[in-house]
């Protein structure tokens, strides 16, 4: 009875300590669903104001959207985009912060203002390479052709895949492959027009 009520006791302090985090909707346009956690399928967002772990977004050629954080942390969500928020806390006992979230397709633009602690992440994973980051505002995008790019406005991003890692500085842009997993950066010359809308 004593290890029973020890491991309840140790839950219960692990739920306190680690709090999980919600982002609020703001400037949904166009045709939006939302496969809530745990749900079968799609339904319309309609109405829909707070979006949590678990939950799957994904827009239509003329939706978008963007998701805030109580940390001013924001993730704009364009076109022909599908995403899902796989986790959102932070953990009070060392302030650190793990945001994770995978993108099947589409782009998603990023600001993240907080510095990030060493112990904190911000990651987006694709199904090609996952781009981390500690403060910065970037954008991550997967071609149709299943390959991912990054393009950095402010701070840095970490490009990684099967094949090792690059860092990915501001004005910069990187990609890996969705045939060779090659990653490779890219000058500010090289990144389309779109990448480089700004998340305000």
């Amino acid at each position: 009875m004593c290890i029973r009520d020890g491991f309840v006791g140790a839950s219960l302090l692990e739920s306190v300590l680690v709090l999980q985090r919600v982002a609020a909707v703001s400037d949904p346009r166009g045709s939006i669903s939302i496969q809530p956690a745990g749900s079968p399928g799609f339904v319309p967002l309609g109405t829909t104001e707070r979006v949590k772990a678990g939950d799957v977004l994904r827009t239509g050629a003329d939706g978008r959207l963007t998701l805030n954080w109580i940390d001013d942390s924001r993730l704009r969500i364009g076109p022909d985009t599908t995403v899902q928020v796989l986790k959102c806390q932070v953990n009070r006992s060392d302030d650190s912060q793990d945001y994770l979230f995978k993108l099947d397709s589409g782009q998603v633009w990023v600001r993240v203002l907080k510095a990030l602690s060493q112990q904190s992440k911000f990651e987006i994973r694709t199904p090609t390479a996952t781009a981390a980051v500690r403060g910065t505002v970037f954008s991550v995008a997967v071609t149709p052709d299943g390959a991912t790019r990054v393009s950095v406005l402010k701070g840095s991003v970490a490009l990684s895949d099967n094949q090792g890692t690059v860092d990915i500085g501001a004005g910069q842009a990187g990609a890996a492959g969705a045939v060779s997993h090659k990653v490779a950066r890219r000058g500010p010359d090289e990144v389309a027009p779109v990448e480089r809308e700004p998340v305000s």
